[in-house]
């Protein structure tokens, strides 16, 4: 099979409703179902004569997902077997589910957090970099035909894909179809909801010379990892959609068994829209977009068979792109994965945007919410700093004292406040760390307490330190309440 790679360009924005509810905020896709580019050669089909069976019935023609792509290089969804500590807020840890002890990680009272959203392009060798998309909402209301005006009550918010951003997908198939589709792909279309107002017009065109390394490696081993590169459908043997996933539906023998202790599969509903019928089809149960799949394999599969096969897709609607898989990825088998979250590709709107009347407000309102946000994340990091790094240094410290700490700071409406109530060295009102049976806990340590919560409140705003203080507090509490208890 022969493939050809496309890049979509948006020229407006572009709403692709994630679900199929007609009430609430419709939220958008991550990604362009391969079926939006299907619809647009399929508006064509009587003049495809003999051609339409080939291209849109016999699943030896696919169109797949279109993926957001960055300085060239289309990106991936994130591996559902990616895991990281759930205070490491930057996502930059990454550890694969199946090299994790968990029994270690229970004792050591560290949790781990499925990495569920998102995508990612390869920088360097085993270096990623995220990539996130701003979004735009607009509420519009209804229309009334009849009076030819807005709709009373009626009123739809839209979540979309900003326009100047690109997209890279490909079709596959015989080297004359290809030739023939591209001759009703390329150009200006539109794709998505709402095409006969401001939304949905794309630009197709041809990448020529693109370079996707899609080398399988490792096949030598006794597991396969199957890492989902789109929805996969499959069906049982009653013909209808499962779950129940077994290595007959990959194309390989029965003998072959599924690891799942190691699997990391996400599932969800999908519901297609039929253009001609202006309506949705029936939803389709499926395995989601980066789940990965982890297979025990025997000496008698066949797997040069195998390989060619899973090329054009696993299961059914592979014209619309499901079912496209690949086999080994490094992203998902080699352990080291680096995630470079400081250079973080946000992808927004291209083009100037008129400046309205309220949007001060809003700015306003976006620029305190991005920093209340840093502000968080700074906290969580000096939480898993002073957890990780500093435990040597409050050694026998009980449980009960760091809970005094979080009761003090939870009352304080101030840093200096705190500052006063643990640390106040005046006869009249000594601080709680300086007297009593706290003094003789803290001796020798105090100060470097105190020198470390005035470093938090020199990086963050006053709150800020006081929550600092409050989450370190419980965090050894609770380190100290396992030491204690395992004695």
């Amino acid at each position: 099979m022969n493939r050809v790679y496309y890049k979509c360009t948006f020229l407006s924005d572009v709403v692709l409703n994630s679900l199929s509810a007609t009430e609430g905020m419709a939220q958008t896709l991550d990604y362009i179902p391969g079926s939006n580019f299907l619809g647009i050669v399929a508006r064509n089909y009587s003049k495809l004569g003999d051609k339409a069976y080939e291209i849109f019935h016999s699943g030896n023609f696919v169109f797949s997902d279109a993926h957001l792509m960055v300085k060239g290089k289309r990106s991936h969804k994130k591996p559902t077997n990616w895991y990281y500590k759930k205070t490491d807020v930057e996502q930059q840890g990454i550890e694969l589910s199946q090299n994790i002890d968990w029994n270690m990680k229970f004792n050591e009272g560290i949790q781990m957090k499925q990495v569920r959203t998102g995508f990612f392009v390869e920088d360097i060798e085993d270096k990623y970099k995220s990539v996130q998309i701003e979004r735009g909402f607009s509420i519009k209301s209804g229309y009334n035909r009849e009076e030819r005006r807005s709709d009373d009550g009626i009123m739809f918010g839209y979540e979309a894909i900003p326009k100047g951003t690109e997209w890279c997908f490909y079709l596959q198939g015989e080297k004359e179809l290809l030739k023939e589709v591209g001759n009703y792909l390329e150009g200006e279309k539109g794709i998505g909801r709402s095409k006969n107002s401001q939304y949905g017009s794309v630009r197709i065109e041809k990448i020529e010379n693109y370079d996707e390394d899609r080398a399988e490696k490792n096949l030598d081993n006794k597991e396969l990892y199957i890492y989902f590169d789109s929805l996969a459908m499959f069906i049982d043997e009653f013909q209808q959609p499962t779950y129940e996933i077994k290595p007959e539906h990959l194309g390989l023998s029965s003998k072959s068994k599924i690891v799942w202790e190691k699997s990391q599969l996400r599932f969800k509903n999908y519901a297609p829209w039929n253009g001609i019928r202006q309506n949705r089809d029936y939803d389709r149960v499926c395995i989601d977009k980066g789940s990965v799949l982890v297979i025990d394999i025997e000496k008698e599969d066949d797997l040069a068979g195998f390989i060619k096969e899973y090329k054009n897709g696993v299961g059914v609607y592979k014209s619309e792109g499901k079912g496209q898989i690949l086999v080994n990825p490094k992203f998902v088998v080699k352990n080291g994965v680096k995630l470079d979250n400081d250079q973080l590709f946000f992808v927004q709107p291209t083009g100037a945007i008129a400046k309205g009347k309220e949007d001060d407000l809003l700015l306003k309102i976006l620029e305190n919410d991005s920093k209340q946000q840093e502000n968080q994340a700074t906290v969580l990091k000096f939480v898993t700093q002073f957890a990780d790094r500093k435990s040597k240094d409050w050694n026998n410290i009980k449980a009960s004292q760091w809970g005094q700490i979080r009761n003090i700071a939870t009352g304080c409406s101030s840093f200096n406040e705190l500052h006063q109530k643990l640390f106040c060295k005046e006869n009249e009102r000594e601080g709680y760390l300086m007297k009593g049976k706290a003094r003789d806990q803290w001796e020798g340590k105090v100060h470097k307490l105190e020198k470390a919560i005035t470093s938090f409140n020199n990086e963050l705003d006053g709150e800020y330190a006081i929550q600092c203080v409050i989450k370190i507090a419980s965090e050894m509490g609770k380190k100290a309440s396992k030491e204690q208890g395992g004695r």
